[in-house]
């Protein structure tokens, strides 16, 4: 596998939080389709024509040149025949609807429906270039140029995001209302309009991620202990909230070979 990645210039710190580019050969790598969602929307460009998304009990779906995945759960996985190349800009999760209207269909969304052109045009130049940082410059010349218009509101957000990120998910909705000074149902409605997520799942979301990184750190602890660690009061609704996330139970999360390397990159 060959992986690269590059944080934005400044002026798309807020709503951009890295570009990647992955390469990943069939013959030696594998695929086993766990992920931890972080709920950051990604802009994601295939180089391969002939690359399919398998999701859910049964679909199968060939993926567009340019595309996001909407709103569909893990575990997933893709189909190539021989290499699959990506280039992505993930989105920081705040700013997910100011790039992917809400609206849209559950399933893989064709980027050309929301830019038009334009996306296109950015993919042939993304693989026509030879090397990464070429890629990210054309990239943010394209963002660039976008017209971003982030009110008050993206602000709150995008503090009320950082904060559920340093307190690793374990800040209640109560304790968030009562900082920011917001009812905790305009709290919700707000958050969910920009980061197409309600506030507990997102706050799931970085929670779980939070525990993985923590069992990667600290192998020798137990789900158990890792549970307790991260403010449940059981293991049993530990793994509810982690089957949400991810697909699967810890358990089966921690025993596939690749998950320290590949599973935290979504």
């Amino acid at each position: 596998m060959d992986v690269h990645t590059k944080l934005p210039t400044s002026k798309l710190k807020p709503f951009v939080r890295e570009f990647y580019f992955m390469s990943i050969d069939k013959d030696v790598e594998e695929n086993s389709g766990l992920v931890a969602d972080d709920g950051c929307y990604e802009l994601m460009f295939v180089k391969e024509n002939d690359v399919c998304l398998i999701y859910g009990e049964t679909t199968s779906e060939l993926i567009p040149n340019s595309y996001t995945i909407n709103n569909i759960k893990p575990p997933f996985k893709f189909s190539f025949n021989e290499t699959l190349t990506t280039f992505c800009i993930k989105l920081q999760p705040f700013a997910n609807t100011l790039f992917i209207p809400n609206g849209f269909p559950r399933g893989i969304l064709n980027l050309h429906e929301i830019f038009g052109n334009g996306i296109s045009r950015l993919q042939k130049q993304i693989f026509k270039t030879d090397s990464f940082d070429k890629q990210v410059k054309v990239s943010e010349e394209f963002l660039l140029n976008l017209e971003l218009n982030p009110d008050k509101e993206f602000f709150l957000v995008k503090d009320i995001v950082e904060k559920i990120l340093e307190e690793q998910g374990t800040i209640t909705i109560y304790e968030l209302s009562e900082q920011f000074k917001v009812s905790r149902q305009k709290l919700n409605k707000v958050f969910s309009k920009y980061v197409k997520h309600t506030l507990k799942e997102f706050s799931v979301m970085v929670r779980t991620r939070a525990s993985i990184e923590y069992k990667l750190k600290n192998p020798h602890k137990s789900l158990t202990e890792i549970a307790y660690h991260f403010g449940y009061f059981d293991q049993a609704h530990f793994i509810r909230d982690f089957k949400k996330v991810c697909g699967v139970p810890p358990s089966s999360f921690v025993k596939n070979v690749s998950y320290s390397c590949n599973s935290l990159r979504n």
